[in-house]
């Protein structure tokens, strides 16, 4: 990954714009590792959640295309806690997410230029892949907490389980009106 993200030396990418251009590819390595709504977490309602992990490249003053090359998941032996899956509701704690990625890069080399992209969880009770009204406050939160860079890309993503049975994932990212922040839809 180029280390220089800008199109011009000095300039960075306001990724809250709301006229900016931001696309998305996922790697089939990274697809496969998607978080997945059981029928345990169909009943219970526990939502799952997972990091985007990858690579963006700044094509020009308002485009930019972001590549989801992994994903990272904490198991029952992972120390971390960086989030918890819980019913209707995922905590995360971003600070300690970069902190544990970090780690991650030291110790595996094959992830040093693997960054923090955003991440993804399951809407198991709703069955809606869109954003909440919580999923949208605690972004906004985090950006006006200074968690979340406006120069950094942020996207998330939101699962749900369609009738035929069949995953469905659709991915966002936020900007601002004015103001006021909001969301889009991100095509991949």
């Amino acid at each position: 990954m180029d280390k220089d993200h800008s199109w011009e030396t000095g300039q960075e990418f306001d990724f809250l714009d709301k006229n900016s251009s931001v696309s998305f590819e996922i790697e089939p390595a990274a697809l496969a590792h998607l978080p997945q709504i059981s029928m345990g977490d169909a009943q219970t309602g526990r939502e799952r959640f997972r990091v985007l992990l990858g690579t963006y490249k700044i094509r020009g003053p308002q485009r930019v295309h972001i590549v989801i090359k992994g994903i990272y998941e904490e198991t029952k032996d992972d120390v971390y806690g960086t989030y918890r899956e819980g019913v209707e509701q995922v905590t995360f704690n971003l600070s300690l997410i970069r902190t544990s990625l970090e780690q991650v890069q030291r110790n595996d080399p094959a992830y040093k230029d693997f960054q923090y992209l955003g991440d993804v969880h399951t809407h198991p009770v709703s069955g809606q892949p869109f954003p909440s009204e919580g999923d949208l406050l605690a972004a906004i939160e985090q950006y006006n907490d200074g968690i979340l860079d406006p120069n950094q890309p942020y996207i998330f993503g939101i699962a749900a389980r369609r009738r035929d049975g069949e995953m469905e994932y659709n991915f966002f990212r936020m900007f601002k009106d004015g103001d006021e922040y909001a969301y889009m839809r991100l095509d991949s």
